[in-house]
């Protein structure tokens, strides 16, 4: 897929859920397409809640596959830090310390998607 995408100027893209940090065949899902893929056509979006769900730490996973995460799906149970489970500052060190752009997620409980992420962008500690 990666290599019909780059043919025709594009970059595959992948996105994670939960479900790939569990094994098959011997190898975790997400790690093997990691270390199985071409990173100049493949790039992977990292969704932290899911892999947190998933059993991973998503800083330590940044750090592990430094340059593979050019995006981060940035989002909670419910509001940024509500559910105290995901160490989001951490997270966003090592985004920044690689490069990566931080995609948020609106919170549930807003009637509009912006509100949510405009108050989510308050509580982001900006690059240091």
């Amino acid at each position: 897929m990666g290599a019909i995408a780059n043919a025709a100027g594009l970059k595959f893209g992948y996105h994670n859920h939960a479900h790939e940090f569990n094994k098959q065949d011997g190898y975790v899902i997400e790690n093997y397409l990691l270390e199985h893929t071409d990173p100049e056509k493949v790039m992977f979006e990292l969704d932290v809640y899911w892999a947190s769900k998933g059993g991973v730490n998503p800083s330590a996973y940044i750090q592990k596959y430094a340059g593979r995460f050019p995006l981060l799906h940035i989002k909670d149970d419910n509001v940024i830090g509500a559910s105290q489970t995901i160490d989001f500052e951490a997270i966003f060190n090592a985004a920044y310390k690689q490069g990566s752009k931080l995609l948020l997620r609106g919170d549930r409980s807003q009637r509009h998607p912006a509100d949510g992420v405009r108050r989510k962008e308050r509580r982001i500690p900006q690059r240091s």
